[in-house]
């Protein structure tokens, strides 16, 4: 049978578990993230992956292997394609909504990527105790 991309409906905040746990039972999946740099108080930046489509995880499987995995708990449900006509007549039953392999591969190259550790400014060692010195001299 042949594999899809199935896009799996997950709890909010949960994705990256989710793949992360999908990886480790041995089924290929995506979430689109994009790293960047997290101010937080006290001048303290920290880079963080942050989840760019909220609550969907892409999922490579073929129809058998997502029967089995739409009974984990952590998966809600799968979505449907309403463009497309009903399994059989007289049912809401819409087909599952999948990607290819070059539209996956497409939607990856699409969403940005870029690294902002190099905006992150860093002090070299040497320059360290001069850097302290000249702060406590302002008040810092």
């Amino acid at each position: 049978m042949p594999k899809h991309w199935y896009i799996a409906v997950v709890t909010n905040n949960t994705e990256k578990a989710c793949r992360d746990r999908l990886h480790q039972l041995g089924y290929e999946s995506y979430v689109p993230t994009q790293t960047e740099p997290h101010h937080y108080a006290r001048r303290k930046t920290q880079i963080i992956e942050r989840v760019l489509i909220p609550a969907i995880i892409f999922i490579h499987a073929t129809e058998e292997e997502r029967r089995f995995i739409v009974t984990f708990p952590f998966i809600k449900h799968f979505l449907t394609n309403k463009s497309q006509p009903r399994n059989r007549i007289g049912t809401n039953n819409h087909p599952f909504a999948t990607l290819t392999d070059t539209e996956m591969t497409h939607l990856q190259t699409l969403l940005p990527q870029p690294q902002f550790t190099s905006s992150l400014q860093t002090i070299p060692p040497p320059l360290l105790p001069t850097y302290i010195s000249h702060l406590s001299r302002l008040g810092a």
